[in-house]
């Protein structure tokens, strides 16, 4: 595990252990729990989600991976080399990475098109009626 996320769990159950403590409750054998030391329901993330998406006007069709696209799609548009998103988002290379995100835009396609038909043709396709 990685140093930084090692610490980050310690601060964590130190937290959990002393909101315990101020119940004058033992601290939960779980590390994500609610305010009352209870293990959270796999829903309660995604619900909580879905009422702030409401409040800024995402859809519902929107899910927590959407938004892990979005991010890796964004950092991957804006240049951002793959071995650093790959890291960034927990995958060990980039395979994972190019096989689910790496989806051509429209303007580089057409980019590419140009590019071609300059070499081939000698001319641009915007040049063409």
């Amino acid at each position: 595990m990685d140093s930084d996320i090692a610490g980050l769990i310690a601060c964590l159950y130190t937290e959990k252990e002393r909101e315990a403590n101020e119940r004058g409750e033992e601290i939960s054998e779980y590390i994500f729990t609610n305010e009352y030391g209870k293990l959270i329901h796999p829903d309660t993330f995604s619900k909580t989600l879905r009422k702030i998406y409401d409040s800024i006007g995402l859809p519902h069709e929107f899910h927590l991976h959407t938004l892990r696209h979005y991010y890796v799609t964004t950092l991957l548009h804006s240049g951002v080399d793959k071995q650093t998103i790959a890291d960034l988002v927990g995958h060990c290379d980039t395979s994972f990475l190019e096989r689910t995100y790496c989806h051509p835009r429209l303007d580089k396609k057409r980019s590419a098109a140009e590019a071609f038909a300059a070499v081939q043709f000698g001319e641009s396709i915007r040049s063409r009626p």
